[in-house]
């Protein structure tokens, strides 16, 4: 799961910076650049640390500085992954989000985890 995970984020950063969204929002996961600072194998075993210790919860991380989130929801035990796209500013990403919306269904974490 790591190596699917991490394969996901680095095409889903390499998709924020491609489809800018409204001008003067910056790009789509600008804020993301600070979560994975120290690397998306480092972020991935943050994600599967949390899905351990809080297993029932959904965690969400922000990907541009305001109201454009990633929802997650890791089950260690099945060894499943739920992502969701949204949030507040999805009207200004709108290619962004279609998009990634679309590359979470071609990784099959589009699926409940339960």
């Amino acid at each position: 799961m790591h190596r699917k995970l991490i394969e996901f984020l680095k095409d889903l950063f390499v998709l924020g910076i491609q489809n800018p969204g409204r001008p003067g929002f910056g790009i789509a996961v600008s804020s993301f650049l600070d979560v994975v600072e120290n690397g998306f194998f480092a972020y991935v075993c943050q994600m599967e640390n949390i899905a351990i210790n809080q297993p029932n919860s959904s965690q969400e991380v922000r990907l541009n500085n305001a109201g454009l989130k990633m929802v997650w929801t890791w089950k260690v035990k099945n060894n499943r992954v739920k992502i969701f796209i949204g949030g507040d500013q999805v009207e200004y990403y709108q290619e962004f989000v279609e998009k990634a919306r679309g590359l979470i269904k071609d990784y099959n974490f589009d699926k409940e985890v339960y």
